[in-house]
């Protein structure tokens, strides 16, 4: 029985990406008219590669939050392809797989089990079509969370100095291409300091130097709008909706990601304190990603730009609960470890269905 839920989970997990791989390149190569987002990247990378100047007083009532990250990487491609929206859209799809790929990395480091590494990118881009993403559309998100989760896997595989600066470079990018990756530069600091690593210092001085350095450099460089554009756009958009945040908790994380948020909790039962140890670190990650989700539901775009942050956080911790959680019950007296796995890959085939009964399969392979 362990055996054939193990080809479950794998049979379940290529069907996913493969099918939110081809969504997302045939969506990234319609011609479907741009979106808001896709129209202001688009808008501003044309300004900065013929004056140099992104930001400017905005023509529409709502224009969209674009930190400059993404329109800076769509000019270098704009430069040698021509102004096509397609580009920054298969710009989005690549950061999309590269947050898969770097997740799947991930878990193996932490866990050693090939299963779990194929089914976390798999339920990270399974869960993201399920919560309203659109892989193939152009979004900051997705650049924003390859770059934080690659600064992450820096700072818990590289000792030293190197790897505190190294993370700090990464999530100050990111920072510049999303502002939600504040949550997770908050994070690291929130792991270091629990540690008690000398390198909380590093990290910070350099989070300080890169991030506000950066931040005062980009103000004289774009003028005031680009404050407006970066800050005062969200703010603005805040309102009080307890009903959009109940349903995030109640519909999105309880209901579809039910399997994989039961297993991260339960995993703050088990006697080794979850938050302690190297490891730690990914759970201070899906805190952030967590509390940046909760707050986008106050949003008045809703929680669908924060959906990826949450599933991918999710999508990484989850399966690594999962195997401590049953290891532990498997250890108990009249336990066996087949025993462990066999509940594990349950969770983990329950999690693939409650998933595909938000989007069916058809969705995911022809995009209707």
């Amino acid at each position: 029985m362990t055996r054939i839920l193990r080809i479950l989970v794998w049979v379940a997990s290529v069907l996913a990406v493969v099918g939110v791989s081809t969504l997302g390149f045939r969506t990234a190569l319609s011609p479907l008219p741009a979106t808001a987002v896709e129209t202001e990247v688009m808008s501003l990378a044309s300004r900065l590669g013929h004056t140099g100047a992104a930001y400017d007083e905005p023509t529409e009532a709502h224009p969209a939050s674009v930190m400059p990250g993404l329109p800076i990487a769509a000019l270098v491609l704009m430069d040698t392809f021509g102004h096509q929206v397609w580009l920054i859209r298969m710009l989005t799809l690549l950061a999309l797989l590269g947050v898969a790929g770097i997740v799947a990395s991930i878990v193996h480091v932490e866990t050693e089990n090939a299963t779990l590494a194929i089914a976390a990118p798999a339920l990270t881009l399974a869960g993201y079509v399920a919560l309203g993403g659109q892989p193939g559309l152009a979004s900051p998100e997705p650049m924003m969370l390859a770059l934080v989760l690659a600064g992450f896997l820096s700072l818990r595989t590289i000792p030293g100095a190197w790897g505190a600066a190294i993370a700090a470079v990464l999530v100050s990018v990111a920072c510049f291409t999303d502002q939600g990756a504040v949550a997770f530069a908050a994070a690291g600091i929130l792991y270091l300091a629990l540690e008690g690593h000398r390198r909380v210092a590093g990290y910070v001085l350099m989070l300080g130097v890169l991030g506000g350095g950066g931040y005062v450099f980009l103000s004289h460089l774009f003028g005031p709008w680009f404050n407006f554009y970066a800050f005062e756009i969200p703010i603005r958009s805040m309102e009080f909706a307890p009903d959009r945040l109940i349903g995030f908790v109640g519909r999105e994380l309880v209901g579809t990601l039910g399997a994989l948020t039961l297993a991260t909790v339960l995993a703050f039962a088990l006697p080794p304190q979850p938050w302690r140890g190297p490891g730690g670190l990914w759970l201070c990650l899906c805190v952030a990603a967590l509390g940046a989700g909760l707050v986008a539901t106050q949003g008045s775009a809703g929680s669908t730009g924060a959906a990826l942050t949450c599933v991918a956080a999710l999508g990484l911790v989850g399966p690594m609960a999962l195997k401590y959680v049953t290891g532990h019950l498997a250890a108990w007296p009249g336990s066996n470890r087949f025993g462990g796995e066999g509940v594990m890959f349950t969770a983990l085939v329950l999690q693939f269905v409650a998933l595909l009964a938000r989007l069916s399969p058809l969705h995911l392979l022809t995009g209707s």
